[in-house]
């Protein structure tokens, strides 16, 4: 919620955000009870916080990346990561609103303003009345239940590499489902240099630098290990990989393919931590997990649609990311027990690794060396013109044009 703008109306928005969150809920709640006898009923939880962020849009094409960087953005995301349902305020929303703090983000995650009760909301937030609420699900029920019920869904297999996935082709009725490793590569430490930048008046010097990090972390998945990226949220960046061909998945090359581009991706990450002014304190924490899993386009066709990889191995390689520190690299379960002898020993009982680079991974046994081919030297475009890597570097980066950094 932007509007209305400025410092003096932060209370304002924050009664708007309070009313969309609860109608949001409500709408939720009411379609999933009344459509197909709640065969579709689920919960809704919201984590709100306030303050100034930077809106960044890029990608292209279908492929649209609108994101919001900054402490609010991801404060938000953390409160509303959880099992229960509710609307969950930071203490500075709570203030804002002449709440009582709660005093610590374990409190705030555990103290819910009730979705149900009207009483427990600002007095200013009563806009969206049962009548209109029960509206809009009807007009819901009427128009979505009847195309979902008459879809002949189709699912299929998309023979490797998942580079040549054309996001455009997919729908909920053509969808992907298969074997697959998912990756997530997670900046550490970059909220805070959100904030240092927007007080020091570096916004410019940031979004160049997430630019030039986001364009390299993208580059090593599609273009040096045929993978594809599903999405960047916030500055982590999401990609699915596989390894075989139409009829059969292999497991084992897949990890064993995806230890070396997680590898890679953070040598690449280390070159620009080299050649980007102001990201040295910045880290790579990299989660792995190999399961089936669905891949679709939800939404409105073009800019409104959405792409999607949902399963276990999804969210169990968000959790492993998010337990990691700048410096390390870890592979699930599943992926851990089909993965090779050496890179078992490597990841050990923990199934965690600090500072795995490229060189380092190629050097972990000689049927890997002689199955990877080594990469090109990396190339970074800095405002002070090209700058190349020799090929005995750590070089991990694309090699066809290198990133823009402008």
């Amino acid at each position: 919620m932007a509007t209305p703008p400025g410092k003096a109306n932060e209370r304002l928005r924050l009664e708007r955000a309070m009313e969309f969150a609860n109608a949001l809920a409500r709408m939720v709640e009411e379609t999933g009870r009344s459509v197909s006898n709640g065969e579709f009923q689920t919960r809704t939880r919201i984590g709100i916080d306030t303050g100034k962020a930077i809106a960044v849009n890029s990608g292209r094409g279908d492929e649209p990346e609108p994101l919001f960087l900054g402490r609010p953005a991801n404060y938000a995301a953390k409160l509303a990561d959880g099992d229960e349902e509710g609307i969950y305020l930071s203490d500075r929303a709570r203030s804002t609103l002449g709440y009582t703090p709660a005093g610590s983000l374990v409190l705030e995650k555990s103290s819910s303003f009730n979705l149900r009760s009207r009483a427990a909301l600002p007095s200013a937030v009563t806009g969206v009345t049962d009548a209109r609420i029960r509206t809009l699900s009807a007009d819901v029920r009427l128009r979505v239940e009847p195309a979902i019920r008459d879809v002949n869904f189709r699912f299929h297999q998309h023979t490797p590499p998942l580079r040549t996935i054309d996001y455009s082709l997919l729908s909920p009725s053509n969808s992907i489902h298969m074997p697959l490793v998912s990756i997530f590569a997670d900046i550490d430490g970059f909220t805070k240099y959100v904030d240092d930048c927007t007080i020091g008046g570096k916004i410019a010097e940031m979004v160049s630098n997430l630019h030039a990090i986001r364009h390299e972390l993208a580059a090593v998945l599609k273009r040096d290990f045929d993978g594809k990226k599903v999405r960047f949220i916030g500055d982590c960046l999401h990609g699915v990989m596989a390894t075989g061909t139409a009829f059969d998945i292999d497991e084992r090359e897949t990890v064993r393919n995806a230890v070396m581009c997680a590898a890679a991706m953070r040598s690449s990450f280390d070159l620009c931590k080299t050649l980007l002014p102001g990201i040295q304190q910045l880290g790579l924490a990299i989660g792995v997990e190999l399961g089936p899993t669905p891949i679709t386009r939800l939404g409105i066709r073009g800019d409104f649609s959405v792409r999607c990889a949902t399963s276990k191995a999804v969210s169990n390689s968000e959790d492993l990311q998010s337990i990691c520190g700048g410096r390390e690299s870890a592979l699930g379960d599943r992926a851990l027990a089909v993965a090779p002898r050496d890179i078992r020993d490597l990841f050990g009982h923990t199934g965690r690794v600090q500072d795995l680079t490229y060189s380092r991974a190629l050097a972990l046994g000689s049927e890997n060396a002689s199955k990877t081919p080594p990469l090109a030297a990396p190339a970074l475009a800095t405002s002070g013109g090209w700058v190349s890597r020799a090929a005995a570097s750590e070089n991990a980066v694309h090699s066809s044009g290198g990133t823009r950094h402008a």
